[in-house]
């Protein structure tokens, strides 16, 4: 017998043999399909204290049992693979598409996704498509559709480049053409605006929007709310300098080096 499955068939037995210990601490697996083997899930983002479902494979497809009964099926095998398991359900692919499902397998989202994540409390679906109407040195455009967990489209967006939702940020910026539009988390348009020489946008950071900026021949790092408010602003340090300006008690590191600088909300006296 193949060794890939020897071992793959070995980890099966294992899983069974720990869920059957009533006091064990039940391991999740998830199946490479390169390798042929099965692995811990540290890096699937199972909800293991909310789900009544686990992973489970037979052949090359996946299904969910009990938790609490390894031998009884909660949904047969029927999908390539299981990005994540949470409370509400979870993130499938089947056919080479990504999807959601709840607990009793009813599409929550459909099974059409290049790529589909959590990010907060939404799920944020992703598919790469020609443009035709935007400048013609970018002919890839995304687009991103943002979901409820019950599967209710909250908003869509196109754009060339995007920082979606962090694990902190509540607001997400979207460029599509020249422009950006930047959104919460609930869908609502809360700024919109135009990268120039003048002022280049860097990215969002602690839900504040970051440029670098020239005023009358000085150059500044700045930080913005959605309200176009000052948040605040630092002379730009000598180009081979590094080195670190205090603000109060806080502390943000300049470096010409560091293309992509995130500042924290910093109170200027």
């Amino acid at each position: 017998m193949n060794k890939k499955r020897v071992l793959t068939t070995f980890l099966l037995l294992s899983y069974l043999h720990l869920v059957a210990q009533k006091d064990s601490i039940r391991p999740y697996f998830i199946y490479n399909q390169e390798t042929m083997q099965l692995y811990p899930t540290d890096p699937l983002p199972i909800d293991k204290e909310d789900i009544d479902k686990v992973p489970y494979r037979v052949g090359k497809l996946f299904g969910f049992v009990s938790a609490d009964k390894a031998h009884k099926w909660v949904i047969e095998p029927e999908f390539n693979e299981i990005y994540a398991v949470y409370k509400e359900g979870a993130i499938i692919k089947k056919n080479n598409k990504y999807g959601f499902i709840n607990n009793k397998n009813q599409i929550l989202i459909q099974i059409k996704n290049q790529r589909l994540v959590r990010e907060q409390a939404i799920f944020h679906s992703l598919n790469e498509t020609i443009d035709t109407l935007g400048p013609k040195s970018i002919n890839l455009i995304l687009r991103n559709d943002y979901y409820s967990a019950s599967g209710k489209l909250l908003f869509s967006e196109k754009a060339h480049d995007q920082q979606s939702f962090s694990q902190v940020d509540t607001i997400a910026w979207f460029k599509n053409g020249f422009d950006y539009r930047v959104r919460t988390i609930s869908g609502k348009l809360v700024n919109s605006f135009t990268s120039s020489n003048e002022k280049k946008f860097i990215n969002v950071c602690a839900n504040n929007l970051n440029f670098y900026e020239s005023q009358a021949n000085q150059t500044f790092y700045s930080a913005y709310d959605v309200n176009d408010k000052i948040v605040f602003r630092l002379p730009e340090s000598d180009p081979g300098f590094k080195g670190i300006y205090r603000l109060s008690s806080n502390y943000s590191e300049l470096t010409a080096e560091m293309p992509n600088i995130c500042f924290a909300t910093l109170q200027v006296h």
